[in-house]
């Protein structure tokens, strides 16, 4: 592998880059320049590996990894594997022969992860080349962009029906839901087509998904600036799914205004804990805003929120209630924007969800 990986100067100027928080550019700058990096972007590094070599914990680089915080970097959890997306483009110097030549052994070597379907998909070029992309990893692969392999029962004289093409019928169904209710027309690419086949292996129904489409529609599709992460990346990531398909809707009255009262129930999820990087900073920032609040305000609508995860600039919290929901959004979204910005050094937008809590443990 070549001893030097150019740097383009402008990462600086990257709004993703920017929003990121600072152990995400760290992972970043770590996957473009470590040792391992190679021709394709496709290469085997362990997690404990990427632990020990940029001093960010296990649970956290696990997290960004799952969450989509890094931008450009997919990452197969089953085998270990890391692509790139953007190396051939800014790294595709060398004679082009040798460079063919070693992507085509790179792929030989680590064919059995589901990352050479994205890399078709970016590297269109590739695809007489590469004739068959390994299937698809058992549980566990975030995102999965086919099918896992499913057994059939078979009788004396047929086979019980694959329930495969029910569930692309179903990701199709939400993905043309999704475009229609948000005004946006996102292609069904393995990347946005694999975060719904995610969830759906975890168990939820299309009813769900149609539900958090419809809260973050209402949410977001007349706000400028939150309408950008109206995408299937935000809507769908592991990290944000659960919170939003819980979300209680608001009901309106004769007015068409929020009363403050739902008379929908709210649901109880469990919720495993964000990273470590989060918490703290989330902790940090609620303690600069209860200095400047009385001890009854913030009692009564900064004790009961936390931070539901942290995805691209987009900072997820959920409250107990639609009214806390309401409160925050009118009063205090400003506030924790600046606060955060204030003790973590980036910037970020901040959404609210509401969850009836409960810590998985």
């Amino acid at each position: 592998m070549a001893k030097y990986r150019p740097v383009y100067t402008k990462i600086w100027k990257d709004k993703d880059f920017l929003n990121a928080g600072k152990d995400s550019k760290l992972l970043f700058l770590y996957f473009i320049t470590n040792e391992s990096i190679t021709n394709s972007g496709i290469y085997e590094i362990p997690l404990k590996t990427i632990a020990m070599e940029t001093g960010i914990p296990s649970p956290t680089v696990r997290e960004l990894l799952t969450n989509g915080s890094i931008k450009n970097i997919e990452y197969d959890m089953e085998n270990e594997i890391a692509f790139v997306m953007n190396s051939r483009k800014y790294c595709s110097g060398g004679n082009p022969a040798q460079v063919e030549k070693g992507i085509l052994s790179e792929f030989k070597q680590t064919s059995k992860t589901f990352l050479w379907n994205s890399f078709l998909e970016i590297n269109p070029q590739f695809k007489t080349k590469l004739s068959t992309v390994g299937q698809p990893l058992v549980k566990g692969t975030l995102p999965l962009p086919l099918p896992l392999p499913i057994e059939v029962e078979v009788s004396l004289n047929k086979k019980t029906p694959s329930p495969v093409k029910d569930d692309k019928k179903i990701e199709k169904e939400i993905m043309e839901y999704f475009n229609k209710a948000a005004g946006k027309r996102c292609e069904p690419t393995a990347l946005n087509m694999g975060f719904i086949s995610a969830r759906l292996k975890e168990g939820y129904k299309k009813e769900r998904f149609f539900h958090a489409i419809d809260c973050k529609v209402a949410d977001w599709k007349n706000d400028q600036k939150m309408n950008e992460y109206l995408r299937p990346k935000t809507l769908f990531n592991a990290s944000n799914f659960e919170g939003y398909a819980n979300q209680v809707k608001a009901s309106t009255g004769r007015s068409g205004i929020f009363s403050g009262v739902s008379t929908e129930p709210v649901e109880t999820v469990k919720r495993s804990p964000v990273s470590a990087e989060v918490s703290s900073v989330w902790e940090k920032t609620v303690k600069k805003i209860k200095m400047e609040l009385s001890e009854e305000d913030f009692s009564s609508w900064f004790s009961k929120l936390y931070p539901r995860g942290l995805d691209s600039g987009l900072l997820s919290v959920a409250a107990p209630n639609q009214l806390t929901r309401k409160r925050m959004i009118e009063n205090y979204r400003g506030t924790i924007e600046e606060k955060w910005h204030s003790v973590a050094g980036e910037i970020v937008m901040v959404d609210f969800c509401v969850e009836n809590l409960e810590v998985a443990v």
